[in-house]
């Protein structure tokens, strides 16, 4: 409600120290906050972030709740990123990967599994695989 004899549906109040003869329309929006927890938990992050057997290359996980780009927006967008140690170096890797997001309770909520042939070459020296639109009623 505004105050001054104005009044918003949407809980909005005016604050003037003015007469109501000559308010401005000021108003501030009194909002409840929203409290969301992301844990992460990666199974043998040493081994997968670099990995001897591997040398030339190391991962990245890459969320962007979201979205990664523009028309992604209403989306959660994931991707698994490999990047040679040298941008001179080319790197060729098959890998099995698998997101999961789970619910406070650790059940599923979604889950995808995937082979990817990723293809480091100079001069970027990465390249990633992954999911641009997981609808956010899936995940949250």
């Amino acid at each position: 409600m505004c105050r001054g004899g104005d009044s918003s549906p949407y809980g909005a109040q005016r604050l003037s120290k003015k007469p109501s003869t000559s308010l401005t329309n000021e108003c501030v929006t009194n909002v409840e906050p929203v409290l969301l927890t992301q844990r992460w938990t990666v199974h043998s992050v040493h081994k997968c972030l670099r990995d001897s057997s591997m040398p030339d290359a190391c991962w990245q996980l890459c969320l962007y709740p979201g979205g990664k780009r523009p028309e992604n927006a209403n989306n959660v967008s994931l991707f698994l990123k490999m990047s040679a140690t040298s941008p001179l170096k080319e790197v060729i890797v098959k890998a099995e990967y698998r997101f999961f997001f789970l619910d406070e309770d650790d059940e599923i909520k979604f889950s995808n599994v995937n082979i990817g042939d990723f293809h480091a070459k100079p001069p970027k020296g990465g390249h990633s695989w992954g999911l641009r639109n997981i609808p956010r009623q899936k995940v949250w």
